[in-house]
């Protein structure tokens, strides 16, 4: 009988590589004379879509209830505090409301990697006055504005409280058009006149402040 030798193998175990999660953000703060609110901009580790973005200069979105994140990547943010009060990052409505201070502020964010505390500069918040909402000729809602200091550009939401409404975000106008949107009735407009943003660069990511108040009126 013939024999064959026989080959031993030995598989030994590779320990699985150390996974690295990348986190790139930056911070857009709204704040007013009664109201701040923080918006994490950014991707965590390719996992989580963002509910709520902030509308940057020149676009717009719809709002909506869709959460497409895995639950726990659904912020890196810690807390947030203003003058040391907690501004609420998760939920519905991160936002808190105060009364903006006659002197600087401080603001501490603690996650995504690190802590920043900083004190933000004395602001003058611009007020917006709503002249007139109407329908363009085709029906859509529009909407103009006056301001008590130049205002560069501002936000503009058709229906802040209403999923499908739209909020904008405009340069350089007193007006605007809610294009698409002729069928919609009993809605808000609300129109928040922005000053000129202030970016500061922090550990976490670029800051942009953004001081503005609103003004409210009803389309009918």
């Amino acid at each position: 009988m013939k024999l064959w030798p026989l080959l031993l193998v030995a598989a030994c175990a590779q320990p699985e590589p150390e996974v690295t999660v990348s986190v790139t953000t930056s911070f857009d703060l709204v704040v007013g004379d009664q109201y701040a609110r923080m918006f994490l901009q950014g991707d965590i580790a390719g996992r989580c879509t963002l509910r709520e973005p902030f509308a940057a200069p020149g676009t717009c979105h719809v709002l909506d209830d869709i959460v497409d994140c895995v639950p726990d990547a659904a912020s890196c943010l810690v807390s947030v505090s203003l003058s040391g009060v907690t501004i609420p990052v998760t939920g519905p409505e991160p936002l808190l409301v105060w009364s903006m201070p006659p002197h600087s502020s401080q603001l501490r964010i603690t996650g995504c990697g690190g802590e920043v505390e900083l004190e933000l500069p004395t602001m003058r918040p611009p007020t917006p006055v709503i002249g007139r909402i109407s329908r363009a000729p085709d029906g859509d809602p529009s909407v103009e504005w006056t301001q008590d200091r130049p205002a560069p550009s501002a936000i503009v939401t058709l229906g802040p409280h209403d999923l499908g409404s739209q909020r904008c975000h405009v340069a350089a106008a007193q007006s605007f058009v809610f294009e698409g949107f002729a069928a919609v009735t009993q809605r808000e407009v609300e129109v928040r006149s922005l000053a000129p943003v202030e970016t500061i660069a922090t550990e976490l990511g670029p800051l942009r402040i953004w001081s503005g108040n609103t003004a409210v009126g009803m389309l009918y």
